[in-house]
């Protein structure tokens, strides 16, 4: 069975000859049957034998090429959840400078301009990464570390959201903690224009599978990173 390697570290199998073989078999063994008592040698019968053969190997090889695909699907979604898995770890281990300055990078790697990252001086658990998209709208990427299995309360977001300086800006909110409070929530739907990520949503963007709006505008036309994926992976 032929092994071909993929960009992304997983391997595909190509659909292998047995199931053609199989389904094929008894048609030809029939064929060949009808020949020996002398009834295959008929035009007829011959070409009935042939579309048969190519109907059931053509059923066979398709059947083989979806179940190919089903496989290839599981295998791609489970090294997707692994490398995930070995960024959201990562991410729990980084204080608030680290944490910034990875998501600045992010920032970057996705077409911002003009990022920088930049401490709260109300806060010491959260650092303001801000930067400028093609058209010229300012972004501000609010992030919060938090240790254990804390969330982030709507008072982070009132206190964001109520920011002068962030005024006329697209506001993220993104945190390496497990998740927000229902008050953050509500908080952030009521503002409309504040998304919020927790650990989860970051390690996806970190992976380039989902990059949160308003960013996919800003990306450079290029395919995701696979150094990121086969980092997470080896992580």
């Amino acid at each position: 069975m032929a092994v071909r390697a993929r960009h992304d570290g997983t391997t595909t199998r190509r659909p292998p000859l047995l199931p053609l073989v199989g389904a094929t078999a008894p048609i030809c063994g029939a064929w060949l049957v009808l020949v020996i008592v002398g009834a295959g040698r008929e035009p007829w019968v011959f070409g009935a034998c042939c579309a048969a053969a190519v109907l059931a190997g053509t059923g066979a090889a398709l059947s083989a090429a979806r179940d190919a695909r089903r496989t290839q699907g599981i295998r791609l979604r489970e090294h997707h959840d692994r490398a995930a898995g070995a960024v959201r770890r990562r991410l729990e281990k980084m204080d608030p400078g680290r944490l910034g300055a990875h998501v600045a990078e992010l920032c970057r790697r996705d077409g911002l301009a003009d990022v920088t990252a930049t401490r709260v001086r109300d806060d010491a658990y959260s650092v303001d990464v801000t930067g400028t998209l093609p058209g010229g709208t300012r972004v501000a990427v609010r992030c919060r570390s938090v240790t254990g299995a804390a969330t982030v309360s709507g008072s982070i977001v009132t206190r964001f959201t109520a920011a002068e300086h962030h005024h006329g800006h697209a506001l993220i909110l993104a945190t390496n903690a497990g998740g927000f409070s229902p008050r953050a929530h509500t908080l952030a739907a009521d503002h409309g224009s504040l998304l919020l990520l927790d650990r989860r949503a970051l390690a996806v963007w970190d992976l380039g599978t989902s990059i949160p709006a308003p960013l996919p505008a800003a990306r450079p036309g290029r395919s995701t990173p696979s150094e990121t994926a086969a980092g997470a992976g080896a992580a």
